[in-house]
């Protein structure tokens, strides 16, 4: 399938303990395993299973694509054959999904239900499933202040592809075309976003030369031409950051007769005025120790003491905040009265 092309560095897998991305610790591993963030495959517990003809490979990946939910007949044999179906289409996606719970050793794997068909994928068993966990829980822990772990979640969540494009191989099957990129779409936003938690932690230097692979890779992202001068103004590096916006203005007008959007014009004139909101936020370390500092205390010694105070404070503001949200409602419920 076509779709977004995300760069991924070898570098920044993060492996759970298990040695696969996006099984959490402890957890017992699959009997069977459909990945689809690559080619299209599916494994079992002596190995992988075979998937047979590239039609019986289209409708896994239908139904694939509404896991747990029923797939009308109807949408699978417009997937499958588009406007002229043969007379036996209904018969064959029958002989197809006989195939499939054969190879898959189980028939109730697929159920037919009313209109449709259903394929029951259990917890753990589909990697775009584990991916989109993987990317919920990072972008809890960024909402939360925990950038750390933020990036380390949303790297695990890169780990999990396989290939460029999601159900690579299989047949254009419109169902399938939607899905793969809409994971596309996905893939980039949590990339985006372990980028940003990267760059709140201070670590610009280190994302430069990622950045500058990625601009490559999608000269029409204008958020990464921005996360790229950010970087590089950060680091010190105010003429390269300039440069980067000539490079990213001269790529929009070549390759789609666009000049820089607004956000990027500002962020250039920031650049310019050297505009303090630019500079490298506070390092967590640095709050903590002001914030003891200033209630004349001592600094724990050690990193884990200093992380487990660092969430007490970041809870009690957030109890505060509440407190102080609710009394608000309160205030205005009684002067309404």
């Amino acid at each position: 399938m076509s779709g977004t092309r995300v760069l991924v560095r070898a570098s920044d897998a993060g492996i759970t303990a298990t040695g696969a991305p996006g099984v959490p610790e402890g957890a017992a591993r699959p009997a069977v395993r459909f990945e689809v963030l690559g080619a299209l495959r599916v494994r079992g517990a002596a190995g992988p299973v075979p998937l047979g003809t590239p039609k019986t490979r289209g409708l896994l990946a239908a139904l694939l694509c509404g896991a747990n939910r029923p797939v009308a007949l109807e949408t699978l044999v417009d997937g499958l054959w588009g406007e002229e179906p043969p007379k036996s289409a209904t018969k064959n996606i029958q002989s197809y999904v006989h195939r499939l719970r054969r190879a898959l050793g189980d028939p109730d794997r697929i159920l037919r239900t009313g209109p449709g068909y259903l394929l029951r994928v259990r917890p753990g068993e589909l990697d775009a499933h584990a991916f989109e966990r993987l990317v919920r829980e990072g972008g809890a822990a960024a909402r939360e202040g925990d950038d750390a772990r933020a990036a380390r979640l949303l790297r695990d969540a890169a780990v999990a592809w396989r290939g460029e494009d999601a159900y690579a191989g299989v047949p254009d099957v419109p169902l399938v075309r939607a899905e793969a990129q809409r994971l596309a779409e996905a893939r980039f936003g949590a990339l985006r976003d372990r980028i940003d938690a990267e760059l709140r932690l201070g670590r610009h230097a280190a994302l430069v030369p990622e950045l500058s692979a990625l601009t490559a890779r999608h000269p029409l992202r204008e958020e990464l031409w921005a996360r790229l001068m950010t970087a590089l103004y950060r680091s010190g590096r105010r003429a390269d950051a300039l440069r980067a916006f000539g490079d990213a203005r001269r790529v929009l007008a070549e390759e789609a007769g666009l000049d820089p959007g607004p956000g990027l014009r500002e962020l250039q004139r920031a650049i310019l005025a050297g505009d303090p909101a630019l500079a490298p936020p506070a390092r967590p370390a640095e709050i903590l120790e002001r914030f003891m500092r200033a209630l004349d205390a001592d600094l724990p010694a050690a990193d884990a003491e200093r992380a487990a105070l660092c969430h007490s404070i970041l809870a009690g503001r957030r109890l505060i905040a509440a407190l102080d949200d609710a009394a608000g409602e309160l205030l205005r419920a009684l002067d309404a009265r």
